[in-house]
């Protein structure tokens, strides 16, 4: 309505201005004498009023030429120049022609003829990729128009029309809602290259097959007129693995005006697709590989030797396990869990779940069973709010093969892999990065417990990953694999889903979940049906009848149902970088780390045994650090675990960064922000390292946008304050670059010159120093998923601590000082968890000191850790506890 009104009004007003304007201007030209004005001697007179009134007639005239001109103009849609001439009556003028064309009945613009109806059963191939127009996405925010949007994007707001064209969705060009998502055409990189790829003028749903079986539209509120009616789609780039340039680095690059904003002379925007948001792989699969590559971790640094630095991921990887909501991963698996434990051994098959931020819908095939009370039924889904306290229950997920398709419906779109066979249609290219994108979520994926995929061919990620579940197999092994289970009596493998389900519920000896996947089409035609006779549910791409139909992003693809989605696909080279970083994860290969002194004899195989190590000469021209500090004595603590490690309540001279445990600033003179602290913190973290660096080199690493960025900026420059010498810590980035004071630094960086001639070669004392800065493991309070930037400093610093306490407890041991050794000992353990090494250490410095009782619980904790890790123990440390708990190593032949 108010649509209307708005649109009845400028109608109104532009009426009167292009006709009423004359008609009042003719019946008052009676009253003035234009001819007059030409008269010197009128002006050398006292006015009667004639010579003003004519003076304002002829304005009157000039101004409705020029309103007129302007309404032709932007009517006419060649107003389109980037000049800034007569801004304010443009805009005005092409607001109220927006008004009127918003009362017409809006038309999607059509740039290709409309799909035709039905799939072909052949696999189209395009020899050549079709034109596309680039674009980037803009959130509307308030008080913003496609006018304005228009001048913000291409300088002028007469090109709104684009921006509407090239989103049919949208049906109020007048009226766009804060947070709304839109589609900005024509726009590039500094460097000329394309911002991202997106058909012209948008995306249109794919028409379904109608020779296919369809769901009944009443239960499934997927199809593509309830997508366009009521629940339109707005994709970002970075949700659907777009090939698109980052909005924080392009911001960034604009605002040359802000010194913090962005780097002169660093040259234009780099070509990164790696690094940017569009080699973002979907939140199942980010989640997952963060926490496998973080128990990776955990093993390679568990069987590290002394004095070496683990491998780590390609720094390409780093966004690709940036995830910024991971709780939703975990609260959904939470829910299908619940799910499973309410409907017991009559689990219902999938239709597919979406998951948004503000509920989980879980729409059933066959209709959808009583829910529980944390549930409301919805036709044949169910939906659990957010907020609603879902009971955590033990059961496995019923739906192991749950996989992510991409968005749709507003949220995250998921589908069971094992409920039907899926054969897909589309581009060769398309489909094989679609079905990478699940081969990657079967890997990473939480609820694999009861999955079981095979690969049909080579597969470097598989390959690479080491997962017990999915595996590569060749067409020969798989039909030697049948031949056998044909030959199986009373074999029970080829039951259907929904009784493999039922068995699992129920808690017997039951199938796992089967998957094939066949990304050739001509392995799926000859083995689909030999899978099939084994209980498999077969996956790929097929000349034959079509389920699901895949569209190269942004356009639609489209479920069996008609749920219309835009689809998630892993690139090529975004594959190679997700195996390299396995491969670096998966490593058992060390380098030499930079804090330990190489040795031609030393042996990185055997753990130390306490030698005397004498102290370095020094050259004359270096000064010891401490050089008459004493050796502290602190009181051996009668449990390892109530180690003080707050004792220095010391403030630095300087602002430190403390990284050793949870995070802080000590020293700081400024005022201490309110708001976005931690933030704060991470961002001096941050600037230690990377000091000189640019702007959207923050922005990326840190991911925040550049708002957010130059307010914590901000709040930094305020809390650091000024030195004795009135200079600023963190000053004003005039040179594009932002710079921290050398003054700055952080306790790592501390351990690191306590260290610097290497742990095996530093002097007692600053070894001690440094063991004393530690107060916790590195980043103690901060999630897995946060301060992904600082993750190779972090394993780094875990390794030198490790290293240091190792040393410092053989040292210690070797001058009889047991205090110390325990001391030292304790300490690195507080920071590092029970490692071996350090345990061992431990279990010799108890040892030594007679406390007998102490070992086996040491002991304990040693076998404990590597059934944990499923690592197993060094043949010395198995020899030490045999000689600590029997006195004797036991005596083998060999």
């Amino acid at each position: 309505m108010m649509r209307v009104l708005r649109g009845m009004a400028s109608l109104a007003v532009l009426v009167l201005g292009l006709v009423g304007g004359p008609i009042v201007l003719m019946t008052t030209a009676q009253m003035v004498a234009p001819r007059r004005l030409l008269q010197p001697e009128v002006w050398l007179r006292p006015d009667d009023g004639t010579v003003l009134l004519t003076v304002l007639w002829v304005a009157g005239w000039l101004m409705w030429a020029m309103f007129a001109a302007l309404v032709v103009t932007e009517a006419l849609g060649i107003g389109t120049s980037r000049r800034g001439w007569l801004r304010g009556p443009r805009m005005l003028v092409a607001s109220l022609l927006m008004s009127v064309l918003a009362l017409a009945p809006h038309q999607q613009a059509q740039a290709a003829p409309p799909p035709q109806h039905g799939i072909s059963d052949a696999v189209p191939r395009r020899e050549a990729p079709p034109e596309r127009e680039v674009f980037v996405m803009h959130t509307v925010e308030r008080g913003e128009s496609l006018w304005t949007i228009a001048e913000q994007h291409y300088g002028d707001g007469g090109q709104w029309r684009r921006i509407a064209e090239a989103n049919p969705l949208l049906a109020d060009p007048d009226g766009l809602e804060i947070g709304q998502e839109l589609r900005i055409p024509g726009i590039h990189r500094l460097d000329e290259a394309p911002v991202a790829v997106a058909s012209t003028p948008g995306p249109t749903p794919p028409t379904p097959d109608p020779d296919l079986p369809q769901a009944d539209a009443a239960e499934v509120p997927g199809t593509p007129e309830d997508l366009t009616s009521r629940n339109p789609i707005t994709v970002a780039p970075s949700d659907v693995g777009l090939d698109v340039i980052d909005p924080v680095e392009l911001e960034a690059a604009r605002n040359a005006s802000d010194p913090d904003a962005t780097g002169v002379g660093d040259g234009p925007v780099q070509q990164a697709a790696l690094l940017l948001a569009g080699a973002h792989v979907g939140l199942l699969a980010s989640t997952g590989l963060a926490a496998l590559w973080r128990r990776r971790r955990e093993v390679q640094l568990a069987t590290r030797p002394l004095g070496r630095r683990i491998t780590h991921p390609p720094e390409e990887a780093d966004d690709l396990v940036a995830v910024r909501d991971p709780e939703s991963v975990a609260a959904l698996d939470l829910v299908l869990r619940a799910v499973g434990a309410w409907c017991g051994v009559e689990v219902p098959g999938l239709r597919h779940v979406v998951a948004t931020a503000e509920a989980i819908r879980l729409t059933f095939a066959g209709g959808a069973p009583p829910p529980p009370d944390w549930a409301t039924r919805d036709g044949a889904a169910w939906v659990i709010a957010s907020e609603t306290a879902v009971p955590d229950a033990a059961a496995h997920n019923p739906w192991p093969a749950l996989v992510s398709v991409g968005r749709g419906l507003g949220g995250e779109l998921f589908i069971d892999l094992e409920a039907d066979t899926q054969v897909l249609s589309g581009a060769e290219p398309v489909v094989a990065e679609f079905l990478d994108g699940w081969i990657l979520d079967t890997i990473t994926s939480p609820w694999a417990d009861d999955l079981d995929v095979l690969v049909v061919g080579e597969h470097r990620g598989v390959d690479a990953a080491e997962v017990a579940h999915v595996r590569c197999i060749s067409a020969d092994e798989l039909r030697a694999a049948s031949a056998d289970a044909d030959t199986e009596p009373g074999r029970a493998d080829a039951m259907a889903p929904a009784e493999r389900r039922r068995r699992r519920a129920a808690g017997e000896d039951a199938d796992r979940a089967k998957v094939l996947i066949c990304p050739d089409p001509a392995d799926h035609a000859r083995l689909a049906p030999m899978a099939q006779r084994m209980g498999m549910s077969v996956v790929g791409s097929s000349t034959g009848p079509v389920r699901l139909r895949v569209e190269p992003p942004p356009d639609f693809s489209l479920l069996p149902d008609g749920t219309a989605f835009v689809a998630r696909t892993v690139p090529a080279e975004v594959g190679t970088v997700l195996a390299d970083a396995f491969d670096a994860v998966n490593a058992t290969a060390t380098d030499p780390a930079p804090w330990w002194f190489p040795t031609p004899d030393a042996d990185h195989t055997t753990l130390p045994r306490a030698p005397q190590r004498p102290e370095p000469e020094l050259p004359s021209n270096v000064v010891r650090i401490h050089p008459d500090r004493t050796m502290p004595r602190p009181h051996p603590p009668t449990v390892l675990e109530s180690v003080d490690v707050n004792t220095d309540e010391r403030i630095p001279s300087h602002p430190v960064v403390q990284l050793l445990g949870p995070v802080d600033l000590l020293g700081a003179r400024g005022e201490v922000p309110q708001r976005a602290r931690r933030s704060c913190v991470e961002m001096a973290a941050w600037l230690v390292e990377h000091s000189g660096a640019t702007a959207r080199q923050m922005s990326r690493d840190l991911f925040v946008v550049e708002s957010t960025r130059r307010s914590n900026l901000s709040r930094l420059r305020k809390w650091l304050g000024r030195d004795d010498e009135g200079k600023a810590y963190l000053p004003e980035a005039h040179t594009g670059r932002v710079t921290l004071s050398t003054e700055v630094m952080s306790d790592w960086h501390q351990v690191q010159l306590y260290t610097f001639t290497g742990v095996n070669r530093s002097s007692t004392p600053s070894l001690i120093s440094a063991l004393e800065l530690v107060r916790g493991a590195p980043l103690a309070d901060a999630a897995p998923t946060q301060w992904q930037w600082a993750e190779v400093m972090r394993t780094d610093a875990l390794s030198c601590i490790r290293d240091i306490g190792v040393e410092l407890t053989a040292r210690a041991l070797a001058d009889g000082d047991i205090d110390l050794a325990r001391w030292a000992a304790g300490r690195a353990l507080v920071a590092v968890g029970d490692d071996e090494q350090l345990l061992c250490a431990r279990i010799r410095t108890e040892m030594r000191a007679g406390n007998h009782r102490e070992v086996p619980r040491l002991a304990m904790r040693l076998t404990r850790q590597a059934r944990s890790l499923n690592v197993d123990l060094h043949d010395d440390t198995i020899t030490l506890v045999q000689e600590a708990m029997e006195g004797v190593a036991r005596g083998s032949v060999g």
